[in-house]
C-alpha cells in the first residue's frame, strides 16, 4: 500500500471517530435533559394524582356534611346581628337573676368573635345557675372571664355581682 492511501484512510477513520464522538456526546446529553424533563412529569403527575385524591376525599366529606349544614350554620352567631346575641342572653338569663346589663363590648366587625359583657346581681347559687345557662347556650361560645363580687350595700349579704366576659363565634 502506499503511504498517500493510508493517510488518507487514516484521516477518514479519525474523522469517522471524532463525529462518532461528537454524536454520542450530543445524544447523551440530549437524553439527559430528556430524562430530567420525564423525571418532573412524572413528579407533577404524582402530585396530581395526590390533589386529586385529596379533593376526592373532600367532596365525600362535603356531602356527608351537607345535610347538616343549617344545622352547624345556625350554632354561629351572625356577625352583622350582634344584638340579635344580647337581645338571646337576656332573655335566656332573665328569668334566673336580675340581669343588670349586657351589651357587646368593643365589637370589631373584622374578628370572628362577638366579644359580650353580661353583668348580673343574684345569689352564688343564682349566679352559678346563670353561668350554667350561658355556657350551654345554642351557639358556639366561650367564657373568658368571670368576675364575682359583693356590692358595697350595706347589709346585704346574699346578694353578689357576677361581671361575666365571653366572645360567640360568628359567621359572615
Amino acid at each position: 500500500m502506499n503511504k498517500k492511501h493510508l493517510i488518507y484512510v487514516s484521516s477518514k477513520t479519525f474523522a469517522a471517530i471524532m463525529v462518532l464522538i461528537i454524536c454520542i456526546a450530543y445524544f447523551s446529553k440530549v437524553t439527559s435533559l430528556v430524562a430530567g424533563d420525564i423525571k418532573k412529569q412524572k413528579s407533577l403527575k404524582s402530585q396530581l394524582n395526590n390533589e386529586l385524591i385529596f379533593k376526592k376525599s373532600l367532596e365525600s366529606e362535603y356531602e356527608l356534611a351537607k345535610p347538616h349544614l343549617e344545622e352547624l350554620k345556625s350554632k354561629f352567631a351572625t356577625k352583622s346581628n350582634p344584638e340579635e346575641v344580647t337581645a338571646y342572653l337576656e332573655s335566656l338569663i332573665n328569668d334566673s337573676v336580675a340581669v343588670k346589663s349586657v351589651k357587646v363590648s368593643n365589637n370589631n366587625a373584622a374578628q370572628d368573635k362577638i366579644p359580650v359583657e353580661i353583668q348580673i346581681m343574684g345569689s352564688l347559687k343564682e349566679i352559678e345557675e346563670c353561668v350554667k345557662k350561658i355556657d350551654q347556650n345554642k351557639y358556639y361560645s366561650l367564657i373568658t372571664n368571670t368576675d364575682i363580687s359583693k356590692p358595697a350595700v350595706a347589709g346585704d349579704n346574699s346578694s353578689y355581682i357576677a361581671n361575666i366576659k365571653l366572645e360567640f363565634y360568628t359567621r359572615d
